[in-house]
């Protein structure tokens, strides 16, 4: 294998490894492959620091969330505090309503 076939296979092992649906097994093998290229061609090594920078420049912070999902939350709380209030008050009225019809 050459170097650029190597750099090339080792990007696409990358892509695996980095993928968070890709099945353990899968990840394994591809840390294992990845390992038997370092060994061929150290000077590849840099390619992997990029990566690692790279990705973690778009991750957010773990206990920073972004706004959408903020706001999404939210609304997502609201939307059940008033499925609830409009609930119980449906009970209630229904219970006021009937309970005067039978006195």
């Amino acid at each position: 294998m050459t170097e650029a076939q190597a750099r090339a296979k080792l990007l696409k092992l990358l892509a695996v490894t980095l993928e968070r649906g890709a099945a353990p097994g899968e990840q394994a093998n591809a840390t294992r492959a990845i390992g038997a290229i370092l060994q061929e061609y150290p000077n590849l090594r840099d390619m992997i620091i990029g990566v690692e920078d790279m990705v973690a420049s778009h991750r957010p912070a773990a206990d920073v969330w972004p706004q959408e999902s903020l706001r999404a939350f939210w609304q997502g709380v609201l939307v059940g505090v008033g499925t609830v209030v409009s609930t119980v008050g449906m009970l209630v009225l229904s219970h006021l309503f009937n309970r005067g019809h039978h006195s």
